[in-house]
């Protein structure tokens, strides 16, 4: 894999990823070691932009509030009167939606088949 810090900040300088932005240094190459070695068994036959690119999601989802409750199988929560849902739908639990949507479709949501989730 070509993950580098210098990459997740041109990735997120691109996207709405204000979460991995905000981080200090030293927690953003935490999260990127942490998304690697949590992807690594599901980006091994993958092109290695995609591989990247899931990298750099996982690792913003890892930073945010809710990682930690949906990888321990928190499914819904409640907080005055507002509810939040998660359905995992055969992704591993402890992998981010974003993430597993590129590993299994690319990060232009075609691998071959046309526009899947675009």
């Amino acid at each position: 894999m070509s993950v580098t810090l210098e990459g997740a900040i041109a990735y997120w300088s691109a996207r709405l990823g204000e979460q991995f932005l905000s981080e200090p240094e030293e927690r953003q190459k935490q999260a990127l070691q942490s998304a690697q070695d949590t992807l690594a068994p599901y980006t091994q036959n993958i092109v290695e932009s995609d591989s990247d690119c899931a990298v750099y999601e996982q690792a913003e989802w890892l930073l945010g509030s809710r990682a930690d409750m949906q990888s321990s199988g928190v499914t819904s929560m409640s907080i005055s009167g507002i509810t939040e849902s998660y359905e995992v739908k055969g992704r591993p639990s402890t992998v981010a939606p974003s993430a597993w949507r590129i590993i299994k479709h690319g990060v232009d949501g075609t691998k071959g088949r046309g526009p899947v989730w675009l």
